[in-house]
């Protein structure tokens, strides 16, 4: 049987994720899901709670971590009716990384054997072409600057 668990850290980030293996001093956890709790106005004085769910640490390898217990606060099961809703994000989350990593492939550019050696000259001619093609940029801004009318003493534009 999978154990579904919500985790509250010491950081205050509470996470929703599957409990792999638990010892003395460290849980082992897989597919964390930060949730993040936004106060909303709905008017009329109401406060709406928006709940939103996104991968911890979404920018490292892998989807399995191991956390000392001294980072966290508590662990508790996650509720029933909140699992089926944990699958969903959890596997929204896979296809869309997939469809994501898929897309990258298609245009991955090799640089592997393109390297060059280049002169002092060199490098300098690439640097002026490079800044000679910043500052055509510049230019039409300033020229798109100039085409607007101002009205001197206001900051309306027209």
């Amino acid at each position: 049987m999978i154990d579904y668990v919500f985790i509250k850290l010491t950081t205050g980030e509470q996470l929703m994720a599957m409990l792999e293996a638990e010892d003395t001093s460290h849980v082992a956890i897989s597919h964390p899901m930060v949730i993040r709790l936004t106060p909303v106005d709905v008017g009329d004085g109401r406060m709406h709670e928006n709940v939103t769910a996104t991968p911890f640490c979404k920018f490292s390898e892998g989807d399995d971590f191991i956390l000392p217990k001294t980072s966290i606060m508590f662990i508790k099961q996650l509720s029933s009716t909140i699992v089926n809703h944990y699958k969903l994000v959890v596997e929204q989350y896979e296809h869309a990384t997939l469809r994501t990593n898929h897309a990258q492939e298609k245009r991955k550019v090799s640089w592997a054997g393109e390297e060059e050696e280049m002169t002092v000259e060199e490098i300098r001619k690439r640097i002026d072409m490079l800044e000679s093609i910043f500052a055509g940029d510049r230019t039409q801004e300033a020229e798109e600057e100039a085409e607007k009318n101002f009205i001197e003493g206001n900051d309306t534009l027209h």
